[in-house]
């Protein structure tokens, strides 16, 4: 049996390391899309928020832009971050489906645009994408075994959500009224609190500098 399991990892690795180095291709030769420029130009003056979008992308695209020039120094922090959602989009499917196989996930994961389009774009898409996935996994987890470490780390990963784009209010909204009895469980109360305050701390910051 461990040897299966060990095998299934090397498979699934060997497919993200594959997807990755396809994406890092594309990202250095494919031309900035518009909206790319556009939050190039947020990461040139990172803030705690902006206009229209808060500061998660503009933070990947300024980490990239500083070990790299050009289009991949703009996506590089994509790429990357994508291998993490690929790997928690496995762990997910692979915990909640054990009858799942590493080959069934993977042509899963091949046959969804959005997880190609959002692997190399750097918008504010790529970020939310992976703290979706980051929060229906800790979701899970915290079903089955809530505790403190895990709420804290949950409510932490609802703050990103906002940080990346404001559309993860519905993700967390909707995830809460389909399970009500949430409003029973202490440390549900201890993730969103915490949560709201990681966000609203940014919110001050961002006004009051």
């Amino acid at each position: 049996m461990n040897g299966k399991v060990e095998a299934m990892k090397f498979s699934v690795w060997g497919f993200i390391g594959i997807w990755a180095f396809v994406n890092l291709l594309q990202a250095a030769f494919l031309p900035l899309d518009p909206d790319e420029a556009y939050y190039w130009e947020y990461a040139r003056t990172l803030d705690w928020g902006y206009f229209d979008h808060p500061p998660a992308i503009a933070l990947l695209v300024a980490m990239g832009s500083w070990l790299t020039e050009g289009p991949l120094g703009v996506r590089l922090g994509v790429v990357l971050l994508h291998v993490g959602t690929l790997w928690l989009f496995w762990k997910w499917v692979s915990e909640n489906l054990p009858s799942a196989s590493s080959s069934s996930w993977m042509a899963v994961a091949a046959g969804l645009p959005f997880l190609h389009v959002y692997g190399v774009a750097a918008t504010p898409d790529s970020p939310l994408l992976f703290f979706s996935i980051a929060y229906l996994y800790l979701f899970g987890r915290f079903q089955k075994s809530p505790g403190m470490g895990i709420a804290l780390l949950w409510g932490a990963v609802m703050a990103a959500l906002l940080y990346s784009k404001y559309h993860g209010i519905l993700v967390i909204g909707f995830t809460v009224l389909a399970n009500l009895r949430l409003f029973r469980n202490p440390y549900f109360w201890v993730a969103g609190i915490f949560g709201a305050v990681l966000f609203f701390t940014s919110s001050i910051l961002a006004i009051h500098p």
